[in-house]
């Protein structure tokens, strides 16, 4: 997988903003990381990615993706990459195999407020998010450190599902997320389910906990159980995604991110909440707005955040397909020089109703 370099055109210029804290508090992800790209002063993408750690497995959760619309070119995927391969080789443990999970939901915004009402931003339906995000994962599903690559579309048979994977890929299955990512006997749910903060599942988990119901549910009848919940039933087309993999052989990266307090850092979080990115102008005012005010939290820890990248990729005289994702026709169409948006919350979950 090549680094964020090699994956930007030579001509664009980055900058690339990683903050991070740990928490021991119970309920809470062992660690938590922001990555945000900006270009000639804006902030075009971000990806959020909590990590957790059980004794079985380190799962590295990606909870949300943005994209504010305003990128010269695409970098969500280089920064997505990028992102989980820098964050795996920061947290993998000796001899414990790594589990990447997210739960794909197309939305319009997410960590870029007011981004859908820029008119450069195309932002992806149901199914064209899924296939994406399976592109997205690609290298590592094709990966010789792959153990398993599960896919579950709740209400989509395996014939449908095959549909969203490509031809000349063959290791995913098509089934129970997270049922290879321990060893507890039976499929048992407490054990092989992992549970995130503000999660639907959690919560179903936790109310089959209450009524006595967790030892003698399968993992079978979870998923079909989950797949009528209100989270889960609205409609719309949604996908479970697990990803496992073995020991991670790399060394961390040799520029480690800001680790801050984690009060800081969920201010620093929640400050991008407030921001306005229906203009560029408006964009460009709350990106430096956000910059000042977290450098500012920063004190003297601010003088080295912030990594300058510039672009090393040779222009190809194709378009490369990788990079070509299908936006809601419906909408707006493609523009060439925009990057396609990708806005995806893995903590609400919705979905169509089961076919009858």
């Amino acid at each position: 997988m090549p680094n964020l370099a090699d994956a930007i055109p030579l001509d664009v210029c980055c900058t690339r903003y990683h903050l991070a804290c740990c928490s021991s508090r119970p309920g809470q992800p062992a660690a938590s990381h922001l990555l945000l790209l900006a270009t000639a002063g804006l902030l075009v993408s971000a990806v959020d990615v909590a990590v957790y750690y059980t004794p079985q497995t380190t799962v590295f959760y990606v909870s949300k993706l943005d994209s504010s619309g305003y990128s010269p070119c695409s970098l969500t995927r280089p920064l997505v990459q990028t992102s989980l391969r820098r964050v795996l080789r920061l947290h993998a443990r000796k001899g414990v195999p790594n589990a990447i999970a997210l739960f794909a939901r197309a939305q319009p915004q997410y960590l870029f407020p007011k981004s859908s009402e820029n008119p450069l931003k195309n932002t992806l339906d149901d199914q064209s998010l899924i296939k994406w995000w399976l592109r997205t994962l690609d290298p590592f599903v094709r990966s010789e450190s792959l153990i398993s690559a599960n896919l579950l579309i709740p209400g989509f048979s395996p014939r449908e599902t095959d549909l969203f994977l490509a031809r000349d890929n063959n290791k995913w299955d098509k089934g129970f997320v997270f049922a290879q990512m321990h060893t507890a006997p039976a499929l048992h749910l407490f054990a092989n389910i992992p549970r995130f903060l503000d999660d639907p599942k959690t919560r179903f988990l936790d109310e089959l906990e209450s009524t006595g119901q967790l030892s003698t549910t399968s993992m079978a009848a979870f998923w079909e159980l989950m797949a009528e919940r209100q989270e889960c039933a609205s409609g719309r087309v949604v996908a479970f995604v697990g990803v496992r993999l073995s020991e991670l052989v790399e060394p961390p990266p040799p520029d480690i991110p800001l680790y801050i307090d984690e009060k800081i850092y969920k201010k620093a979080y929640d400050s991008l909440q407030y921001g306005d990115f229906s203009s560029k102008e408006k964009a460009k005012e709350c990106t430096d707005s956000w910059l000042t005010g977290v450098k500012s939290m920063l004190g003297k820890k601010s003088e080295s955040w912030g990594e300058t990248i510039q672009g090393k990729k040779q222009p190809s005289i194709r378009n490369d397909p990788d990079q070509m994702v299908d936006v809601l026709s419906v909408r707006k169409p493609i523009k060439r020089d925009v990057d396609t948006v990708i806005a995806n919350d893995l903590a609400n979950f919705v979905r169509k109703k089961s076919k009858s």
